[in-house]
C-alpha cells in the first residue's frame, strides 16, 4: 500500500512525499564538520602477517575490534586467537589507502 501511494504521489506530481528526499537538509559549518571528524577514531596501520604473528598486544587487537563497532566481541573474546580470528572477520583489509591510494606503510 505505500509502494502505491509513493508511485500515486509520483505521478500525480508531489513528489515532496517521497521518503528519498526526506533527508536533512540543513548545512554544516565547518567547525561542526571538525567535530565529526574529531571522532573519528584514528588507528596505526598494521599489517595482517603483524596481527596474526602476535606482534599486537591485546588491549590493542581490542581496540582494533571496539573502533569497528564489536566492542561485545572484544570483551567476550579471552584468547589471543579468538581475537585475530574476529579481527580477520571484520576487518576490510586492502592494499591501498582508501584516503589516499598509496600503498599501506607500517608505523
Amino acid at each position: 500500500m505505500a509502494a502505491y501511494r509513493v508511485l500515486r504521489n509520483l505521478i500525480d506530481g508531489n513528489v515532496t512525499d517521497y521518503p528519498g528526499l526526506r533527508r536533512r537538509r540543513t548545512k554544516l559549518t565547518v567547525i561542526q564538520i571538525a567535530d565529526i571528524v574529531y571522532k573519528v577514531p584514528v588507528e596505526e596501520y598494521v599489517s595482517p602477517e603483524a596481527i596474526n604473528n602476535g606482534e599486537c598486544s591485546i588491549a590493542r587487537l581490542k581496540r582494533m575490534l571496539v573502533n569497528r563497532g564489536e566492542s561485545s566481541v572484544a570483551e567476550a573474546c579471552i584468547e589471543r586467537d579468538e581475537l585475530v580470528k574476529e579481527i580477520c572477520k571484520v576487518r576490510n583489509y586492502n592494499e591501498e589507502c582508501a584516503i589516499c591510494a598509496e600503498e599501506y606503510q607500517e608505523g
